[in-house]
């Protein structure tokens, strides 16, 4: 039985009550408690929907491509958004109420246990990625989703791109770029710059507004936090076990993580059937992709 599949309107206006989030050219709606759908149509007749159509059609492709490739079991990790299927206007996607933001001015001051926890399960979601030869290039507080238990899922897949690629992103604050003006080529542990920001970010409450902050002081993180800035790990691998001898904790996976912290394959199917309801009711025929069975 489908429960809560809200019914929408081709147009998708951002006034509509349905919005929970949205940005330069997309607009993220509720389907159910449990899904939301990621969408770049918007109503061309406008001039500045027009503008945004063309700038996020690369950024839509990208993020099509890498959930085509996690939203395949073996590739499920319990630390990044899964994805249920996608079209190509819509991408459907598990529901999470919280990001880094909304969880930092909520719960300030962060304690040092929950800090450890957050930075262990994104240092995880990016190992992982690693692992998969892709570079997420896009890590920040808005990124990064929290469930009620506080477990991480990293999300923001427009600027993903492969190991050896340029780099191609529009934070500088969290991606910095050399004296030249390029950014870096994609490697591993191209990530920990921005992650060093997201730690500083959730200490303080504060964005760092560039690195020349002396972390030193900062209990515990502050000598990881420069280190990340410095370029210090050659992989998120070594940033994780540096992590974890920091904590002094035997939790930390620094690659994948238990398979009973997944979803169930029987609720996973559930959910892509109710994303199908969502664009049978919706009169929605477009080029559907669902790998997750192979």
């Amino acid at each position: 039985m489908v429960v809560g599949v809200a019914k929408v309107i081709p147009s998708f206006d951002a006034d509509g009550g349905n919005c929970v989030a949205y940005g330069d050219g997309w607009n993220v709606f509720a389907v159910s408690s449990d899904i939301v759908v990621r969408t770049t149509f918007q109503d061309s007749a406008l001039p500045e929907n027009q503008r945004n159509e063309v700038r996020s059609k690369q950024p839509a492709r990208n993020e099509r491509a890498i959930f085509d490739i996690l939203m395949q079991r073996k590739h499920w990790h319990p630390n990044i958004i899964l994805g249920f299927l996608h079209t190509l206007e819509f991408t459907f996607m598990e529901r999470i109420h919280e990001n880094l933001i909304q969880h930092v001015t909520q719960n300030a001051p962060i304690s040092l246990c929950g800090l450890g926890d957050i930075i262990s399960d994104v240092v995880n979601a990016i190992s992982w990625l690693e692992q998969l030869s892709i570079h997420h290039g896009n890590v920040r507080p808005m990124n990064i989703l929290l469930e009620r238990n506080r477990n991480v899922k990293l999300c923001g897949f427009e600027n993903v791109f492969s190991l050896g690629d340029f780099v191609r992103v529009t934070n500088p604050l969290y991606y910095i770029r050399s004296q030249d003006g390029d950014f870096e080529i994609a490697k591993a542990g191209s990530d920990q710059g921005a992650i060093g920001c997201c730690a500083y970010f959730i200490i303080t409450g504060t964005e760092p507004k560039d690195r020349s902050h002396d972390t030193y002081p900062i209990p515990f993180f502050g000598p990881i936090i420069r280190k990340c800035w410095d370029g210090h790990y050659q992989s998120m691998g070594d940033l994780a076990k540096d992590l974890h001898k920091t904590l002094i904790c035997d939790s930390l996976d620094v690659y994948r993580a238990d398979e009973e912290a997944l979803m169930s394959p029987a609720t996973y199917d559930q959910r892509v059937a109710e994303c199908r309801d969502f664009l049978s009711r919706n009169d929605i025929q477009d080029k559907i992709s669902v790998l997750a069975k192979l």
